[in-house]
């Protein structure tokens, strides 16, 4: 995947459509509909969540290229992990050594607040 087509997604606010038609039909049926990605071998972590047939949050970045997708507005949960999501591309570009990336950790903070914990039996 180059870096020129994950800018082209992040500018068009493209996500994958059958996930993005799923979780709309999800949460007109069912009012809220989530979904959450960890990928530690890519570092690809990323969170959806729509509300009554519509997405109204969009967050993934993966290792390599960064911030890929960044819609909506920032929850109060995402607010309250240590991610600078608004300078995050900028600072891998820099090539920051202090900034925080989201981690797996960060994918179960914000399923464990907007939904369940995936760790909890």
């Amino acid at each position: 995947m180059s870096r020129d087509f994950l800018v082209e997604i992040e500018k068009q606010g493209l996500m994958d459509q059958p996930l993005k038609e799923l979780l709309e039909e999800l949460s007109r049926r069912y009012q809220t509909a989530y979904y959450f990605s960890s990928n530690r071998i890519s570092d690809c972590y990323g969170w959806v969540k729509a509300r009554n047939g519509k997405v109204i949050r969009c967050f993934e970045f993966i290792g390599d290229y960064g911030v890929v997708l960044n819609q909506g507005e920032l929850s109060d949960e995402e607010r309250g992990l240590a991610i600078d999501f608004e300078r995050l591309n900028q600072q891998i570009a820099e090539e920051v050594d202090d900034y925080t990336m989201p981690t797996e950790e960060d994918v179960i903070e914000i399923a464990s607040v907007w939904s369940i914990n995936p760790l909890d039996n």
